[in-house]
């Protein structure tokens, strides 16, 4: 069955006192956010408040969801990597403009959110999803350099 959400309320990640707030807000999907509301220099702390406040997430009435900095800010993958844990209900990626945005970035990152539902931290199988992310943040580069040189071949420059 599909679940029909009728409201959604984005929540700074920056600030603890709204975190907090967000456990009794009656929307269907509380989004903390990590984009647009949050100065660059207090990302980093934002990451960990929300990786705090999700230790919590029974405490939650409504879905919890994440929405990153965009793929193209070279952010995103800090994000999923401080944020994806037992009781995320949902991710949104924001400035999405075609499938190679995401497919630099999520692949890897997917299988870890697919993982996290079914498996308990420590098995055999979660260090070889974590050594994965590690893998795949490290090719990330690779790929970005790859698609920049497609880029030039369907502009005809070189």
């Amino acid at each position: 069955m599909t679940t029909l959400y009728r409201s959604l309320i984005f929540v700074p990640g920056n600030n603890q006192r709204f975190l907090e707030k967000a456990k009794s807000l009656p929307a269907d999907i509380v989004c903390f956010d990590l984009e647009d509301s949050v100065p660059d220099n207090e990302k980093k702390n934002a990451r960990s408040l929300i990786k705090d406040i999700l230790k919590n997430r029974k405490q939650f009435s409504a879905e919890v969801f994440v929405r990153t900095n965009s793929p193209d800010s070279g952010k995103v993958d800090d994000d999923l990597e401080e944020v994806l844990q037992i009781g995320l209900d949902g991710i949104v990626i924001p400035k999405v403009n075609n499938a190679m945005n995401l497919q630099i970035h999520m692949d890897a990152q997917i299988i870890i959110v697919q993982s996290i539902k079914i498996m308990k931290k420590g098995g055999k199988r979660w260090q070889q999803i974590l050594n994965m992310r590690g893998e795949k943040k490290q090719k990330a580069p690779e790929a970005k350099k790859q698609r920049e040189g497609n880029t030039n071949e369907h502009t005809g420059s070189n």
